[in-house]
């Protein structure tokens, strides 16, 4: 289960350490590389800081997993505008 992984990486971010917190999705990531909220959380972070080609590149992986993912859809809207 990545949910505890997950956890730890939105505090991280929400800390303002993005590095740390991508270390803990990569860990999730291998632990349930089918997990949209994985790449959902990673596109977040990759949009903070502007790089926008990666985080399209999640937002559209968590929503090719899970099309009802409703938190993925106005962030790649975001990224794809900017």
């Amino acid at each position: 289960d990545p949910t505890p992984l997950c956890e730890r990486g939105d505090v991280l971010r929400s800390l303002g350490r993005p590095d740390e917190a991508l270390a803990e999705f990569a860990l999730a990531q291998k632990l349930a590389p089918k997990s949209p909220r994985v790449y959902s959380s990673r596109g977040r972070i990759h949009a903070a800081r502007k790089d926008f080609a990666a985080a399209v590149v999640d937002f559209e992986r968590a929503l090719a997993l899970d099309p009802e993912d409703l938190d993925a859809y106005e962030p790649l809207g975001r990224a794809l505008y900017d």
